[in-house]
């Protein structure tokens, strides 16, 4: 509606809200008001137990507004978690059945590099990548902890180390596949986007290989 913070399914929804660069907002934005911090904060508070010390709003589309909900909540603390852009495209195209395949990568891609470019400007921002959060959980939710001031132990005993393992499975599968149609879209994909993922430390062959993020970030 006018005069409020977009939705999501405003700019394309789930898996393409990225690519509508009216999603971007930033705190140049007329919304980055007030009135719209609290609009948003009565529109989130039924879903809080606002007797908690910590209050968690984790939206997607987040990551490319970042300066805007700087600019509305000053005192907020921002932790993103990247997570490699083929098992977000393989998890998301459950939900976004229209999309294609490098629609949902593109998507992933241009918020990621939207994120990097507002990212110097966050003062209050933890960054850290899913695949290392997996593999290491104490260590990185500790970070966390430490990051946000948080007293005590954050406890990593529900964590789920292989819950990518059945999307890089599917990824293989479409490499070695019999059908050629299949694997030439693994090759599309991969020559269309492996430069860019390099950038964030992944490979778009092997998802389980990770190199240092090659950004100021993390």
């Amino acid at each position: 509606m006018p005069g409020r913070p977009p939705r999501s399914q405003r700019y394309g929804g789930q898996g393409r809200f990225a690519l509508d660069p009216r999603s971007h907002l930033t705190d140049d934005s007329p919304l980055a008001t007030p009135e719209h911090a609290r609009r948003l904060i009565e529109q989130w508070s039924p879903h809080w137990d606002l007797d908690r010390p910590v209050l968690l709003e984790k939206s997607p589309p987040n990551l490319v507004r970042l300066r805007f909900l700087q600019a509305l909540f000053p005192e907020a603390s921002f932790v993103v978690v990247i997570r490699h852009p083929v098992v977000v495209a393989l998890g998301t195209k459950k939900w976004a059945r229209t999309a294609s395949w490098p629609a949902l990568l593109e998507n992933w891609f241009t918020a990621h590099e939207t994120f990097l470019e507002d990212a110097p400007r966050i003062r209050r921002l933890h960054t850290l990548r899913y695949e290392d959060f997996a593999a290491e959980p104490v260590r990185s939710l500790a970070a966390v902890a430490a990051f946000l001031g948080l007293d005590g132990e954050v406890p990593a005993g529900a964590v789920q180390a292989q819950r990518s393992a059945g999307y890089a499975r599917t990824w293989r599968e479409w490499q070695a596949s019999a059908n050629p149609l299949l694997r030439a879209r693994h090759r599309r994909l991969c020559r269309r986007f492996g430069a860019r993922a390099a950038r964030f430390g992944y490979d778009m062959h092997d998802l389980d290989a990770r190199t240092p993020l090659a950004v100021g970030i993390g």
